[in-house]
């Protein structure tokens, strides 16, 4: 038993000048490693797309929705076969959230650029959500309907149009929704003359 003993005091010596030696610090010569520097050339920075106001909340978009689509029935989801209805409903409010983030960011124009149609602008909203993390299916006519309820961008319902510049010129957007929220809704423009 006394070897035993001797044994345990002799690995607890040991672990204790093990431990003081953990505990000492370092020598000055020893220093952290030196910091990379940033490559030297040009640099690509883009925005960060971040709404300059506040979203409104998911009660407020489905309140949204059902005004556009009250007023524009035929951007609204297909309720017509009972089997289908409760997926599209859904699939419509995922797609029009969705765009109304992207949307939220975009600047405004009065002028609507003929050569992008509706879908380029959809498609372009599915990329930024995809680049995020938040991948969705958008189709134009949630689209369009997130962009009649922004309330502050310029629309037409045949072509269809929008005011919105994906280059960072133009209008910065405003929280013009609440003002739909209120029943004040933009009218639709005119188409453009080609």
């Amino acid at each position: 038993m006394s070897d035993e003993i001797t044994e345990l005091r002799s690995r607890i010596a040991a672990l204790e000048q093990g431990l003081a030696e953990l505990r000492r610090p370092m020598p000055a010569s020893v220093a952290a490693p030196p910091r990379e520097t940033e490559p030297q050339g040009v640099r690509i920075y883009h925005p960060a797309d971040i709404p300059s106001f506040e979203l409104p909340n998911d009660q407020q978009l489905r309140r949204l929705a059902d005004i556009v689509t009250a007023k524009f029935p035929r951007l609204g989801p297909d309720t017509s076969n009972a089997r289908w209805r409760d997926m599209n409903v859904e699939e419509f409010h995922r797609g029009f959230c969705a765009s109304f983030r992207r949307i939220a960011s975009l600047n405004r124009t009065d002028e609507f650029d003929t050569r992008r149609g509706i879908r380029y602008f959809a498609d372009e909203a599915e990329d930024w959500l995809r680049a995020q993390g938040r991948p969705t299916d958008i189709r134009w006519p949630c689209y369009l309907a997130a962009v009649i309820a922004a309330g502050d961008i310029p629309f037409s319902i045949e072509g269809p149009h929008v005011g919105l510049r994906l280059d960072g010129l133009g209008r910065s957007p405003l929280p013009a929704w609440r003002a739909v929220l209120d029943g004040r809704m933009r009218a639709p423009s005119p188409p453009p003359v080609r």
